[in-house]
C-alpha cells in the first residue's frame, strides 16, 4: 500500500493542481497493479469538494 498526503492552500488555483497529481498518480497506480491512498488536507470551501468529487479522502 502506497500511502500519500496531498496539501493544497485556500484557492482554486491551489486546489486543481493537486487533483490533477493525484489523477496521474491514480492512473500509473493501476497501470502498475499498486495499491493506492490518497489522503488530503487544505482549505473546506474548495479541497473537500474537489477532493471528494475524485475519490480523495479528506
Amino acid at each position: 500500500m502506497i500511502r500519500i498526503l496531498l496539501v493544497g492552500g485556500g484557492s482554486g488555483g491551489h486546489v486543481y493542481p493537486v487533483i490533477a497529481v493525484a489523477n496521474a498518480l491514480k492512473e500509473r497506480a493501476a497501470g502498475s497493479g499498486a495499491e493506492l491512498e490518497l489522503l488530503t488536507i487544505g482549505d473546506d470551501k474548495f479541497m473537500r469538494p474537489a477532493a471528494q468529487e475524485n475519490g480523495i479522502q479528506v
